[in-house]
């Protein structure tokens, strides 16, 4: 075509002739969006064609809703779009979207019956727990830590009834040297203090302050 305006009155004879956007595209050798642009503004001589509303057909909606409440509620996906004969994220974007439907999972539940259902309320008013938010401390050698929680009968109980379950416990750290001499000379245990670290300058400073007098009476090489 030479200018828009030729296209543009070719676009609407055609379609006054009864052809669809796809084929107008394809005669007049045109994207298809200008023919839907072109057709939506229309003239006097051709009357206004909007374009497709996207989405799935009101009667195929209407059609599926129906054979939903047909199988009570029972249909699934898969089967309605083999009996509809779409795709079947088709059909599901049919059902979620068109129809507001989602798919009903069965929730498994416990048993129970009465007697057991009052046996749990009641247990569980009897036990408070009173979860311990503080930082770590040091009782005796053990050292607990803020994860654990505490179970008592009720609140303001002596210490004496409460119990305390530890999610975490471990003993405390606790380092010891210890020598033994080849003719079966045994040094006093050297138990670290805290903070101390057991390494190639300190192993060295316990051995000559402790070690080395016991054996006076070997001989000793030091290399």
């Amino acid at each position: 075509m030479a200018n828009r305006e030729e296209k543009r009155v070719a676009i609407l004879a055609l379609s006054a002739q009864g052809q669809n956007p796809s084929e107008i595209s394809k005669n007049l050798r045109v994207s298809r969006q200008t023919v839907y642009r072109t057709l939506e503004r229309g003239t006097a001589t051709a009357p206004k064609r909007m374009r497709t509303k996207p989405g799935r057909p009101t009667e195929t909606v209407e059609a599926v809703k129906i054979a939903i409440n047909e199988k009570n509620a029972k249909a699934t996906v898969r089967g309605l779009a083999r009996e509809f004969n779409m795709p079947r994220t088709t059909m599901r974007r049919l059902v979620k979207d068109d129809l507001g439907l989602k798919s009903f999972k069965r929730t498994p539940r416990h048993a129970l019956k009465s007697t057991d259902k009052e046996k749990r309320v009641a247990g569980a008013k009897k036990v408070v727990i009173l979860h311990l938010d503080e930082t770590p401390f040091s009782l005796g050698e053990m050292v607990t830590m803020d994860t654990g929680f505490y179970i008592a009968e009720a609140c303001g109980d002596a210490d004496d009834t409460t119990v305390h379950y530890g999610k975490e416990r471990h003993f405390a750290n606790l380092q010891v040297i210890a020598v033994v001499g080849s003719d079966g000379q045994k040094c006093d245990l050297i138990f670290l203090e805290d903070g101390q670290r057991l390494n190639s300058f300190t192993y060295v400073e316990f051995f000559e302050k402790k070690s080395l007098p016991v054996g006076k009476s070997n001989i000793w090489r030091i290399m």
